[in-house]
């Protein structure tokens, strides 16, 4: 059996060598991984900018993990009470669509999904999984609205092993209504997610 590692590195590998469903083969598909990870993000497609410079094969630097001029990464990781040292150390995150599809989404969320997520959670065995917005959490969950399941956890089962699945609104600048909306609801989800991986 192999090192978490190593797993790692092949499963990053083989992710961004994914052509299934992507139109240039100048970009590879959007994943971050430390080499260690313990938080599995699960979002829900990647932003124009993780595109600039071709940037898919660089998911932390255009997450921006590491810096503080806010963005998705930022708010989820300021929300967490993850540093930016200690965020680059325990985050696995993946896309639904790890690329940025022109056309054929039902397509690129089926492959994606089907391929990659199942195996990310057998290789990572996080702590956690964090969901950010609606086509995130429903690839673990069926429910009418967001709202409905934001604030609380659910058992997922991998195997012989179970996994806590704790679905956020998705942090991006753009979702501030929804935000204010439900902000009991996303504080008892941030309240989950940091006791699962270990911060009060």
């Amino acid at each position: 059996m192999s090192s978490k590692e190593e797993q790692i590195t092949r499963l990053l590998a083989d992710i961004r060598s994914c052509r299934d469903c992507i139109v240039s083969s100048r970009h590879t598909p959007v994943v971050y991984s430390s080499k260690t990870p313990e938080v599995l993000i699960l979002s829900q497609v990647p932003p124009e900018n993780a595109w600039a410079g071709d940037l898919g094969d660089k998911w932390m630097a255009s997450l921006e993990i590491s810096t503080s001029r806010g963005g998705t990464a930022s708010n989820l990781c300021e929300w967490l009470g993850l540093g930016s040292t200690e965020a680059d150390n325990v985050i696995f995150w993946i896309q639904r669509v790890n690329c940025r599809m022109d056309y054929g989404w039902d397509y690129a969320f089926q492959h994606c999904s089907r391929k990659f997520i199942q195996r990310a959670i057998q290789v990572v065995k996080p702590k956690a999984i964090i969901t950010l917005g609606r086509s995130g959490a429903d690839w673990f969950l069926q429910f009418k609205s967001l709202a409905d399941v934001v604030g609380r956890k659910f058992d997922y089962h991998v195997d012989d092993e179970t996994y806590s699945v704790v679905p956020f609104f998705h942090p991006s600048n753009a979702n501030r209504a929804a935000l204010k909306e439900y902000q009991s609801n996303q504080d008892e989800a941030i309240r989950i997610a940091k006791a699962l991986i270990g911060k009060r």
